[in-house]
């Protein structure tokens, strides 16, 4: 079956490095440098990974999973630290507006 176009409709092209890995410019909350996990951001929303797997030049098996393991895994980091997603991604806003020497 042919693909159609739309006359006027552009194509968007992916705002992120590649298609299925995870890079460090996608990072949106990180821990610290005692904890390997990290919170990032794609067009599929959130997801959690570790620092080992960016900018590999490897698919993310957490980036490509199906968006209901991606959710479950994040709600379930969420739960064991007690806070939701919301609180993380405040206080990590909270940091960056403050800059690094805030933190030090």
């Amino acid at each position: 079956m042919a693909r159609r176009t739309i006359p006027g409709k552009k194509i968007e092209e992916p705002k992120y490095p590649s298609r299925y890995g995870s890079h460090a410019s996608m990072v949106v909350i990180d821990f610290g440098d005692d904890v390997d996990d990290v919170v990032l951001k794609d067009n599929g929303g959130y997801y959690l990974t570790t620092k080992n797997k960016m900018d590999t030049g490897l698919v993310d098996q957490r980036r490509a999973a199906l968006s209901e393991f991606r959710e479950r895994k994040l709600t379930e980091y969420c739960d064991d630290l007690g806070k939701s997603l919301d609180e993380l991604l405040q206080e990590a806003g909270a940091e960056q507006e403050a800059g690094p020497e805030a933190t030090e």
